[in-house]
């Protein structure tokens, strides 16, 4: 499941934003 842990990381990067 890495898709998974790209799409939490893309939200993260949001949540930074």
């Amino acid at each position: 499941m890495t898709t998974h842990v790209t799409l939490e990381d893309a939200l993260s990067n949001v949540d930074l934003l």
